[in-house]
């Protein structure tokens, strides 16, 4: 059968549609997927926070000690550092108190009636009204005023503002705008300067006054930061150490904080873990759906080139039957994408709404110390998903330590059901 390029065209489009089809419903999932990220990160941060609170309850010796002998030997220098703090806090207040700069700073810049306020409101007033007159003089008929009225020069220049009427067009200039004024013709340009003088000055004038005020803001502002400050020293410095403490947590391994910090932590940490692991099946999740949209994409680029250069062939008949390429495999790829795309949304949902933490911590404390942890909590996720999800999301666990621990995976409760082979798609190849 011979294969038309009519025909060529027609299957190239359905193509065309049939992957874009595809990577809408991919690209819908990988949205959902970002978005899940953002709901574990948000609780990763929110348990980040507790745990810090927990950790640090205040800032006296006892307190400081403590964080100390779990490993935050950095705190008595970050402490130190707020008690200089105050210190150059309380000498900026007494400063200022000497000055009577509150006195000052209501007198200068009062809402209504203070001296630099009133000042700046007024100029601005004034600069308003100069700017309302400066537009009855039109900057072009300006222009032309000025250079047909100066008598130096060269004799060519004034031929040709003779022969091309400037003259005359400058004295319609000046006349009109006499008469928009109100004001003799001879004293326009006169007026004029007086009043693109003022408006300099008037501008020259605001900003530095503006510059003032900016100066007597930030002043003010430090002044209430240090009263703040040196008021509720205790809480805030708290607050402090409580988000520096925050910041080590984060960049600590999980592991980690298990061997360091207190049985009262247990739940806190069992929370981390399993929200890292989340994080990292749900990353893997969002690269698989990105290379999924970027192998539709290449699909489309390439077929939508090889469709333009048909539509340029005077051929009739193309090289071969292209339907293969152009129906069957387009439409293996969208019952896949529809398979694929519904795993990812199971995996996704039973990822973000597991919430057994104090299971999830049982096992993870006794799988430690067994030896096991990395294999056997990884595979306690994994019991929280589906289990045709199970292949993908194993591609992060070694197969050496998969396969050692397998004793303790089987006991697991994993679904029964098991993964349909026949649901596993075809090459693109095996079908050419």
């Amino acid at each position: 059968m011979n294969y038309t390029t009519e025909q060529g065209i027609h299957d190239s489009a359905f193509a065309i549609n049939c992957y874009k089809e595809q990577i809408q419903t991919l690209e819908q999932e990988r949205n959902e997927a970002k978005a899940s990220i953002n709901v574990i990160e948000n609780q990763q941060q929110q348990v980040l926070e507790r745990l810090a609170s927990l950790l640090v309850t205040g800032i006296e010796k006892q307190h400081i000690d403590y964080l100390c002998h779990l490993g935050f030997v950095h705190v008595p220098d970050l402490l130190q550092t707020q008690k200089e703090k105050q210190q150059k806090a309380l000498h900026f207040i007494e400063k200022c108190n000497a000055e009577n700069f509150d006195d000052f700073f209501s007198k200068k810049l009062h809402p209504q009636y203070g001296q630099l306020t009133q000042s700046i409101n007024e100029s601005m007033t004034i600069l308003g009204n100069l700017l309302e007159q400066l537009k009855k003089y039109p900057v072009k008929d300006i222009t032309l005023i000025k250079e047909a009225q100066h008598s130096d020069k060269p004799l060519l220049t004034k031929l040709w503002h003779l022969l091309s009427c400037k003259g005359f067009r400058a004295h319609s200039a000046l006349k009109y705008i006499g008469q928009q004024t109100h004001q003799p013709p001879d004293q326009v340009l006169n007026t004029y300067q007086q009043l693109q003088t003022q408006q300099l000055e008037l501008r020259k004038l605001i900003a530095n006054a503006e510059i003032e005020a900016n100066q007597l803001h930030r002043k003010k502002q430090h002044l209430d930061d240090c009263q703040y400050f040196t008021k509720h020293y205790q809480t805030t410095v708290t607050q402090v150490i409580r988000q520096d403490i925050e910041n080590n947590l984060k960049i600590t391994p999980v592991d980690k904080l298990q061997a360091v910090l207190p049985a009262n932590c247990k739940l806190y940490i069992s929370q981390l873990h399993a929200l890292t692991q989340k994080l990292k099946y749900l990353n893997n999740l969002e690269d698989g759906l990105e290379a999924e949209i970027d192998d539709r994409q290449q699909r489309v680029a390439k077929i939508s080139s090889v469709q333009r250069k048909w539509r340029r062939t005077r051929k009739f008949y193309l090289s071969g039957d292209k339907s293969n390429w152009l129906v069957n495999v387009p439409k293996m790829k969208l019952q896949s994408t529809q398979q694929y795309s519904g795993k990812c949304r199971s995996v996704r949902s039973s990822l973000v709404e597991y919430n057994d933490y104090q299971g999830y911590g049982d096992h993870l404390y006794s799988a430690i110390a067994e030896g096991v942890t990395t294999a056997a909590v990884s595979c306690l996720m994994i019991a929280t998903l589906p289990a045709v999800a199970v292949a993908s999301v194993l591609s992060d666990i070694e197969a050496e330590v998969f396969n050692e621990h397998l004793d303790e995976i089987s006991t697991l409760e994993v679904a029964e059901d098991s993964i349909n082979i026949d649901e596993f798609e075809t090459s693109e190849e095996e079908l050419s």
